[in-house]
């Protein structure tokens, strides 16, 4: 399991709490610190290889470029993506 980042900041997010965690990373409830709009936080999890951190960094890219293209009621709303600290994340509701 990777570090938890329960209340720490990333980007314009105060982390509150872990939601789950899978192969490739880790989601989180964040709160935007400026509005106060709660979102949902996915990072990418730390590999234990540069060869397969590279795969895990493509990969994501790849889900963070499909989100963003989606506009229906029924898929959550990406809001952004961006690096903080070294960590990849993508904020959504």
């Amino acid at each position: 399991m990777a570090e938890d980042l329960t209340g720490k900041r990333l980007g314009p997010f105060v982390i509150e709490r872990r939601l789950g965690q899978g192969a490739m990373g880790a989601v989180y409830v964040g709160v935007h610190e400026a509005k106060g709009s709660r979102v949902a936080i996915k990072v990418v999890l730390p590999a234990e290889t540069k060869e397969k951190s590279d795969k895990l960094a493509a990969r994501f890219e790849r889900e963070i470029k499909l989100l963003s293209q989606f506009r229906h009621p029924n898929i959550v709303r990406f809001y952004g993506a961006s690096e903080d600290q070294g960590i990849r994340f993508y904020a959504m509701e």
